[in-house]
């Protein structure tokens, strides 16, 4: 009887352990392995650019399935193409291992990619995208030119491999413009990203507690989204940085707490200033 109180005590404990001890989700890691074949006309340098581009995009493709399963669509305000097409814009593709060898009389560029997920991170960038239209706006027409100039990859890939010498080497400038231009694009969707982030640390940095709206807005800009609760308003300028005035129009709150625009008072929801 005893041995079996202190079994019963015992698995009580444990569950009462489990309840409360924390559980954090890894990151997800996609990768992506492709095979690259080589013309007459190629060099390592063009084929390695050609197959990142390629690869990147099928990578993206598991990546955003993968996303759409796990973020929920609600009311129609974030459709599967959305996620996909904002989930290319948030992550980041590298190359982690590649290797060239002989199949036959062709040399072939294997390649692997991958792109880390880490949900939680991306559920808070494509709110941060959804709740800014024009943010939302430039995404898509970056995404949709990205894809435009990788399909123009593709096309003079195909005429390459049938040219002539001469119209060969003109093919070669053309891509090689065309890859320039999808790693600038890359490098602009990230830009905006980053615009997000410092808005977020200005806030932090500038605003202070009993300043106006108009003070708030000549020091960090237009907020991203405005919402009332308990009496008070709250301008959004990032995923975690909120900012809440009080009936007077003055700023009685800066939070990066989530549920702090859900109470009425700062006092309960951790102000946060660095």
């Amino acid at each position: 009887m005893k041995r079996l109180l202190l079994v019963l005590i015992g698995f009580i404990a444990l569950l009462f352990t489990a309840n409360w001890s924390p559980v954090f989700a890894a990151p997800t890691t996609i990768t992506k392995t492709c095979k690259f074949v080589l013309g007459d006309n190629d060099t390592k340098n063009e084929a390695r650019e050609v197959s990142f581009v390629q690869c990147k995009r099928k990578v993206l493709e598991k990546a955003g399935s993968y996303i759409q399963s796990h973020v929920q669509v609600t009311n129609g305000k974030l459709s599967k193409e959305q996620v996909s097409t904002y989930a290319a814009a948030i992550l980041s593709v590298e190359v982690i291992k590649e290797k060239f060898f002989f199949q036959g009389n062709s040399m072939v560029l294997e390649q692997t990619v991958k792109a880390m997920i880490d949900l939680e991170d991306v559920k808070k960038r494509l709110a941060a995208i959804v709740g800014d239209k024009s943010v939302a706006k430039k995404v898509e027409n970056q995404q949709q030119r990205i894809k435009e100039l990788e399909s123009n990859v593709d096309d003079l890939r195909r005429e390459l491999g049938s040219a002539k010498t001469t119209r060969a080497k003109a093919i070669r400038k053309q891509q090689n413009v065309v890859l320039e231009q999808i790693d600038e694009l890359s490098k602009l969707k990230i830009s905006i990203m980053q615009k997000i982030k410092a808005a977020e640390n200005n806030v932090l940095k500038y605003v202070e507690v009993g300043m106006t709206r108009n003070e708030v807005l000549s020091l960090v800009g237009k907020y991203r989204g405005i919402t009332e609760y308990y009496g008070k308003e709250w301008w959004n300028y990032g995923p975690k940085v909120w900012v809440g005035f009080n009936k007077a129009g003055l700023v009685s709150c800066i939070s990066t707490q989530k549920t702090c625009r859900f109470v009425g008072s700062c006092s309960n929801c951790m102000v946060y200033k660095k």
